[in-house]
């Protein structure tokens, strides 16, 4: 699957997955090489499955309540890419957010 620019919905993290990285505004250096990491891993997974159990190091994945099929990672602290995927079997994320929801 290839990450499509308009399911980006942050600005910042939007502008930083089109340069391929080179422009880090408003994400904070600290930050940067879990989010490069964090979304090489939804462009690649193949269903919810992948999204789950990749990476090694991914921690917090989970289901956001409330929601039919929301789910989150962790980047650091409170901060989370937040996103959605109505078809397990594929892995199609959309509506991809960086927030801190806390």
């Amino acid at each position: 699957m290839i990450l499509k620019e308009s399911e980006i919905k942050h600005k910042d993290l939007r502008e930083f997955w089109v340069s391929g990285g080179r422009k880090t505004a408003g994400l904070g250096a600290d930050k940067v090489k879990r989010l490069r990491s964090l979304l090489v891993h939804l462009d690649s997974a193949r269903s919810l499955n992948d999204i789950a159990s990749g990476l090694g190091e991914l921690r917090e994945f989970h289901k956001l309540s409330g929601f039919d099929c929301r789910y989150a990672l962790s980047v650091t602290g409170n901060y989370r890419i937040t996103f959605n995927c109505e078809d397990a079997s594929t892995g199609v994320v959309t509506d991809i957010q960086y927030e801190d929801y806390h």
